[in-house]
């Protein structure tokens, strides 16, 4: 945080001549005012920080269950595709076991 000049002017070279009961409540207006912009302006920077922050952080855990489906989604596939190739072998195999089991019985 940083904070500036209150006052664009010198006012301490003068503060002799003038009483602080005359000037005591502008003063105090004018520093209110001048505290409030820096505040504002302070946590508006602030407040884009933890935006950009809190976007990246939920960019990441969007990307991590996406990587993970695709992964799965590969596992699944290379046994169904190998399974394809196969497929008519696994059925002879099935019915050489159907006719097995019926000549068991």
């Amino acid at each position: 945080m940083r904070v500036g000049k209150i006052f664009d002017r010198n006012w301490e070279l003068l503060s002799w001549l003038i009483p602080i009961a005359l000037v005591q409540g502008a003063v105090w207006k004018h520093c209110n005012r001048k505290v409030e912009d820096l505040v504002f302006t302070n946590l508006s920077r602030l407040v884009s920080q933890w935006q950009d922050i809190v976007n990246a952080a939920l960019l990441a855990l969007e990307k991590e269950p996406m990587r993970r489906l695709d992964g799965l989604i590969g596992t699944i596939e290379k046994p169904i595709a190998s399974a394809g190739q196969q497929a008519p072998r696994i059925r002879e195999e099935i019915q050489r076991l159907e006719e097995l089991g019926r000549r068991l019985n």
